[in-house]
């Protein structure tokens, strides 16, 4: 089987025989699971929720610009600037169920986290330790 770089983000190495060097085994089965979890309108992430998000973003990079803190808004996880845009995602505290769960355009119920600690809390599939101020 011919080798090719491994596609995570962030991960140098290479693929031989579905086992990436530095991740370890690779999914081949491509985006199956995505498709039948439905549309991101479907999962409750329509106009509404995008509208909520950017101002969510804006107002939390705005608190901390205001303190004097960051010029870019903070990882409610680790505590540390997120610089880039792309990395900037919007978590739900306690997850809601559908369209009609008032949870999910709470602006209380959300956090800012990077992009590789929102992956990492759902990877371990449990609460996120805070950083309290």
């Amino acid at each position: 089987m011919r080798s090719r770089p491994c596609v995570k983000r962030g991960c140098t190495g290479i693929i031989r025989d579905d086992v990436c060097s530095r991740c370890g085994e690779v999914k081949t089965h491509g985006w199956s699971e995505d498709r039948l979890r439905g549309s991101r309108i479907e999962r409750g992430y329509d106009q509404a929720w995008v509208k909520l998000r950017a101002e969510f973003i804006a107002r939390k990079t705005l608190e901390v610009a205001m303190d004097g803190i960051s010029a870019y808004p903070l990882c409610e996880m680790c505590g540390k600037p997120i610089v880039e845009k792309r990395d900037i995602h919007v978590d739900h505290i306690i997850p809601f169920d559908g369209l009609g769960d008032p949870l999910r355009l709470d602006p209380e119920n959300l956090r800012l986290l990077h992009a590789v600690c929102h992956m990492q809390h759902h990877a371990k599939g449990k609460q996120c330790r805070l950083k309290t101020a």
